[in-house]
């Protein structure tokens, strides 16, 4: 008998109503989320509500969507989708395309430039670092401007995950402006490259 094996292309979140009582858990599965299988996820930082979003009720759900959820994934089909949701209703509202697979995604945890962009990472197949400013201003996602790590810092294959420093943890100076991303690569390394948000 011929089967088909399919990768997994989808994705799902539980999202849990906590409301009065017990609250329920509901599970939403997003089918065919890329053409190939995905091979990272992320979230980003919480983003303030839409003008004119934060008319309703007091339900738990309803509090909820008074912040935009944002939402990462990384294909093999060469492209980062960026989705954006609440509950049980999500949608992608940009799609990243790139030369190779996208093997590891890793936002940055808090909104820079005052409040007006969100910084994600992006590791690809051959060892190259894409860092992406969003804006967030206009009430959409808009890709501002990417930059390409320089190859010095990048490894020479498949990135297998990024992860940024946490701003608690102190980078033994007081400027804002920079951060670390560490790299894990196939080729056993570990590298922390330092990024300038103000230069991105």
């Amino acid at each position: 008998t011929n089967r088909k094996y399919i990768r997994d292309r989808n994705w799902s979140v539980m999202w849990f109503d906590g409301g009065e009582g017990e609250g329920k858990m509901a599970k939403v599965v997003v089918q065919k989320g890329h053409g190939r299988m995905i091979l990272g996820c992320d979230w980003a930082p919480l983003l303030d509500a839409r003008q004119g979003d934060d008319e309703g009720g007091d339900s738990t759900t309803e509090k909820k969507m008074k912040k935009r959820y944002v939402f990462a994934t990384a294909g093999r089909d060469k492209c980062v989708k960026i989705w954006e949701g609440c509950g049980t209703t999500w949608t992608a509202v940009r799609t990243l395309a790139t030369e190779q697979p996208v093997t590891a995604v890793a936002f940055f945890h808090a909104v820079v430039g005052d409040g007006r962009a969100i910084v994600l990472a992006a590791g690809l197949e051959q060892g190259d670092i894409l860092v992406y400013v969003l804006g967030v201003e206009s009430g959409g996602l808009e890709e501002v401007r990417s930059t390409k790590i320089p190859a010095p810092l990048a490894p020479r294959e498949s990135i297998k995950r990024l992860a940024w420093r946490p701003r608690s943890c102190g980078y033994g100076h007081d400027n804002d402006d920079m951060a670390q991303l560490a790299i894990a690569s196939e080729d056993h390394s570990v590298r922390i490259a330092e990024v300038a948000l103000d230069a991105l």
